[in-house]
């Protein structure tokens, strides 16, 4: 009986620290998110292959926000074929983890659905 009770408590034990190290290396941003507007200051050029439906974009910008100081970031993305090219000067919402920003940042929402909007003056 005790070293049943040992094996359900060590397997409890395995389980919640996965769940704790896998939460937090997934590269997402979760529950704890703040908002940001991320500006783009680079886009790759437009390279959509024939036949695809998506392709892959690299841009740089500037993470800010309310919390935030303005914050270098780079990712690739994918870009639906009926989502218009970002470029240089444009503006979306994105999200990010406090005090992690550089790395642990997304668009937010579906970037597919909603277009870049110009900000440029």
């Amino acid at each position: 009986m005790v070293e049943l009770f040992a094996i359900v408590l060590l397997a409890l034990l395995g389980f919640l620290l996965w769940r704790r190290f896998a939460a937090t290396t997934s590269g997402g941003v979760g529950a704890h998110a703040r908002p940001a507007t991320l500006t783009f200051t680079g886009v790759s050029p437009v390279n959509r292959p024939a036949g695809s439906d998506e392709a892959f974009c690299a841009i740089s910008g500037i993470l800010s926000g309310p919390e935030l100081p303005p914050t270098e970031v780079y990712q690739r993305l994918v870009i639906g074929p009926q989502t218009p090219w970002p470029s240089v000067g444009q503006a979306c919402q994105a999200a990010y983890l406090p005090g992690k920003a550089a790395t642990h940042w997304q668009i937010a929402g579906d970037a597919s659905a909603e277009p870049w909007r110009d900000e440029r003056p």
